[in-house]
C-alpha cells in the first residue's frame, strides 16, 4: 500500500477551517432556495407545456415524414377565405334607405318591387338594372318644383356578384356617345365612396340633368339618382356631386352590414 493516501489532502479541506471560505448567512441560502425552487418550477411547467403542444399542434406528417413530406404541410393564411363570408340575402328592415330624404315623406315611396325612375348612361337603358339581385328596395321622391331622388339598394349573391354589376356600370358610361333627343352625355366623376363607386352626370343639351351615384360594399350596390338644373357648369356639377354624398351619407356608412365583416 502506498504511504501517501491520495484522500488525505481531501479529509483535511474537510475537517481543517480555512479563512478563505466565508459561510452564507441564513437569509441568503434561503433565497438562493427559494430561487432554485421557482427556476425549477418554471422549467418543469414549461417543459409540459411544450410537450402538449408538441402532442396537440404538431401535424402527423411533420413527427413521421422527412424532408419529403414538407411540401403537404397546409400553411396558414391571414384571415378567413373568401368563401367563408356569410353573406346577406335580404335587405334589413331597419336600412335607412330614405335617410336625408326631404321632411316631407308625403312625397317619398317605398317599393318592394323597384320601378325605373331614370335612364343610366347615355340614355340607353334603365338607370339601374335590379334584375341579377336576390333582392331590392327603392325609395322615391317626387317634387314638380325641385326634381327628384331616387334610391335604390341591391344585394347580390356574394361580392363577385356585385363588382360585375358595378364594373358593367362603368363599362357603359367610359362608352358613352352623346346621342338621342334631347342629347344626352354622360360624364364620369371622381369618387371615393365605398369600397368600390361609380359617380357620373348625365347631362342633357336643354341644360339640366341627373347625377348618378353608385356605391358597392361587400355583395350589396346603393344606387341613388338626383335631378338637377345646370349639368353644362362645372361648378354646379361638383357642387351637386358634394350634395350627393351628404345626403347620402348615412345610407352610405350603413352600407357595412353588407361586408365580409360586417358592423
Amino acid at each position: 500500500m502506498p504511504e501517501h493516501d491520495p484522500f488525505d489532502s481531501l479529509k483535511a479541506t474537510m475537517t481543517t477551517p480555512r479563512s478563505d471560505l466565508h459561510p452564507l448567512p441564513a437569509t441568503e441560502v434561503r433565497r438562493r432556495g427559494d430561487r432554485l425552487r421557482r427556476r425549477n418550477t418554471a422549467l418543469a411547467v414549461a417543459g409540459g407545456t411544450v410537450a402538449a403542444m408538441t402532442a396537440v399542434g404538431v401535424p402527423l406528417a411533420l413527427t413521421q415524414g422527412g424532408d419529403a413530406d414538407r411540401d403537404s404541410v397546409p400553411i396558414a393564411t391571414d384571415g378567413p377565405s373568401p368563401d367563408a363570408a356569410q353573406w346577406r340575402t335580404e335587405v334589413p328592415e331597419d336600412f335607412p334607405l330614405t335617410a336625408g330624404f326631404p321632411a316631407d315623406q308625403s312625397r317619398t315611396q317605398v317599393l318592394e318591387d323597384p320601378q325605373a325612375q331614370t335612364v343610366g348612361p347615355c340614355a340607353t337603358a334603365p338607370a339601374w338594372d335590379v334584375s341579377g339581385a336576390l333582392d331590392s328596395l327603392q325609395a322615391v321622391y317626387t317634387d314638380p318644383s325641385e326634381g327628384g331622388l331616387d334610391r335604390t339598394v341591391s344585394v347580390y349573391e356574394d361580392d363577385l356578384a356585385a363588382v360585375a354589376a358595378m364594373e358593367g356600370l362603368r363599362t357603359e358610361v367610359e362608352s358613352c356617345r352623346p346621342q338621342g333627343q334631347p342629347r344626352v352625355s354622360a360624364e364620369l366623376l371622381v369618387s371615393d365612396l365605398g369600397e368600390q363607386s361609380v359617380v357620373f352626370v348625365n347631362g342633357y343639351d336643354t341644360g339640366g340633368g341627373f347625377l348618378h351615384q353608385a356605391v358597392r360594399v361587400g355583395n350589396a350596390v346603393l344606387y341613388s339618382t338626383a335631378y338637377f338644373n345646370g349639368a353644362g357648369d362645372p361648378a354646379v356639377v361638383e357642387q351637386t356631386r358634394e350634395l350627393e354624398q351628404q345626403r347620402s351619407s348615412q345610407a352610405v356608412s350603413a352600407m357595412c352590414v353588407f361586408s365580409a365583416d360586417p358592423c
